[in-house]
């Protein structure tokens, strides 16, 4: 008998971003294990990141239910954004009059959405895909009005999430109770990060004894074949890209931009490529740090032309600052797809953390949990003379096939025994 799938992703193409990219890639491989799959989104945000290309992955047979979206953002909030710069402060507002999220208001959207899709189509298994970290709730409602099994998937961790903004102590109180409540009444759940689920064994009662599994994000090797042409970057003695999007009190690459100011002055030239959106002033930031002529920002590009020009690099970065609190509990998204281009990954993160744990398991880079210049430009060099030798090892672990497959049979073990 056919499977039949209900998925509740927010964020889905055209929007783009990696968070995007798992459940595509989910969804185009699901179809091959023979599900029929239904989901549920809300419109593409402005502001947010597109990405066309994404689309080209979803089979014709998923259907697309794109609900209209409230996000919550009237009256004194939104005359106050106006006058804000993007970014932080923007989102600590936002944070600060709204606990867990502002796109609470959707679940009322959705909610409606999927009795609707449940009076008119037979479906096996529910799946909601957070954050929004307020779906989360929405789990837990579905979980306790209908017999269908419902599946959270946990993006991201939730409150230990080092990119989430708590303006004042009794916001990470509220939010945290919020999540405890949640998490104990949902049953079956799928994070992509063990540090996570270690958290949640440690704060709330018979956790160990739900329905788990930890599925992480990859890569698609369909995504690699037949890449567009890209010109090879200047001539140069190293190309260093990064690839996401840089905030300004988690990832800035300051310390990074001044051990590359180190090593220019002895005749080591490395050019900085940044892929993606920056809360930051980048140029301002190179040009403080003398290597303004070294940087070359891109934008946000559709995925296939990211790939291609990230062929052509020396060494991928990833930067989360260790010294920020919960900087462990997440590994950055195109840490998985940089494991595929077996190019060196040169990670300024806390050594104990997940992206230090993948490099490690797979041999594929370093992690450097200092925060001085001249430690992280010694480390740099000795990357770039080929001092450390790396394996590249069961890197296959993350293929977006690979990983569809253990999902298809955690979800099929959910489906009811007379839909089997």
């Amino acid at each position: 008998m056919v499977k039949r799938g209900l998925i509740v992703c927010y964020y889905f193409p055209p929007s783009g971003g990696g968070g995007v990219q798992r459940w595509v890639k989910f969804i185009k491989y699901l179809s091959r294990l023979g599900w029929e799959l239904t989901v549920i989104t809300a419109p593409a945000e402005p502001g947010m990141p597109v990405d066309q290309s994404l689309l080209q992955d979803i089979p014709e047979t998923t259907r697309i239910i794109r609900t209209p979206v409230k996000v919550i953002s009237g009256g004194m909030l939104s005359q106050l954004k106006k006058h804000l710069s993007r970014g932080y402060w923007q989102r600590w507002l936002s944070a600060l009059f709204y606990v867990t999220d502002s796109r609470i208001a959707w679940n009322k959207i959705a909610s409606r959405t999927i009795r609707g899709e449940l009076q008119e189509q037979r479906y096996d298994v529910i799946i909601i895909s957070s954050p929004p970290y307020s779906l989360a709730m929405l789990a837990a409602q579905l979980k306790r009005q209908t017999s269908i099994p419902v599946v959270l998937d946990l993006r991201d961790p939730w409150t230990t999430n080092p990119y989430k903004i708590y303006p004042t102590g009794l916001h990470r109180i509220l939010d945290r109770r919020r999540e405890k409540v949640c998490i104990t009444e949902i049953d079956n759940l799928i994070s992509v990060y063990r540090e996570t689920f270690d958290y949640f064994n440690g704060v709330i009662e018979g956790f160990s004894r739900k329905i788990l599994d930890i599925i992480p994000n990859g890569y698609d090797d369909g995504d690699f074949a037949a890449l567009p042409e890209v010109p090879e970057p200047e001539v140069a003695n190293y190309h260093l890209a990064f690839s996401g999007t840089f905030y300004s009190h988690l990832n800035t690459p300051e310390v990074l931009f001044s051990a590359i100011s180190r090593l220019k002055k002895e005749n080591c030239r490395i050019i900085f490529h940044h892929f993606g959106q920056s809360m930051i002033d980048l140029e301002y930031l190179a040009e403080k740090h003398g290597i303004g002529d070294q940087l070359q920002c891109w934008g946000y590009l559709a995925h296939h032309e990211l790939l291609a020009r990230l062929t052509k690099m020396n060494v991928l970065c990833v930067i989360l600052d260790p010294r920020i609190p919960n900087a462990e509990n997440t590994a950055g998204g195109k840490l998985y797809e940089y494991l595929r281009f077996r190019i060196p990954v040169f990670a300024l993160v806390p050594e104990n953390g997940a992206a230090a744990r993948i490099l490690s398991e797979t041999e594929s880079g370093l992690a450097v949990g200092s925060t001085d210049p001249v430690i992280v430009a010694e480390k740099l060099k000795r990357l770039l003379n080929n001092e450390y030798l790396f394996q590249f090892r069961n890197t296959d672990v993350y293929s977006r096939k690979n990983l569809t497959g253990r999902l298809d049979s955690f979800l099929t073990e959910k489906i009811q025994p007379d839909r089997k």
